[in-house]
């Protein structure tokens, strides 16, 4: 992908996200401006990952940088309490075939956000 499609994708997915989750934080439920989106296994590390739904919701920027960052086994317990079985066992299968991920398609990530924002 391009670096205009990264930041594309990015923004579509942050629309998506942002609808799904109800215009505030998952962990405190902040309606503050600058919402980001956390990456539940993390974008450098899994960059095929970066654009998965599932991988993402949003925080505030005191859950996702003083909180999800600095305390992983806290954060690790609240995401186990707090997201269905469905999707933890959906990533934890994508991770396990991560090396059979398909590298980010811009195409495809801009007809999955766009088909589950309607």
């Amino acid at each position: 992908m391009t670096k205009k499609e990264h930041k594309q994708a990015k923004a579509l997915l942050k629309e998506f996200v942002i609808q799904r989750d109800w215009y505030k934080c998952v962990k405190c439920g902040s309606t503050k401006k600058g919402l980001h989106l956390c990456h539940i296994y993390p974008e450098g590390e899994y960059e095929r990952l970066k654009y998965e739904p599932d991988n993402v919701f949003l925080a505030c920027y005191h859950c996702h940088l003083q909180w999800w960052h600095k305390n992983p086994i806290e954060a690790y317990k609240w995401y186990i309490s707090h997201f269905s079985p469905y999707r933890r066992q959906k990533l934890n299968k994508l991770v396990k075939n991560y090396g059979k991920c398909k590298k980010p398609n811009f195409q495809e990530i801009k007809a999955l956000c766009a088909k589950k924002t309607k």
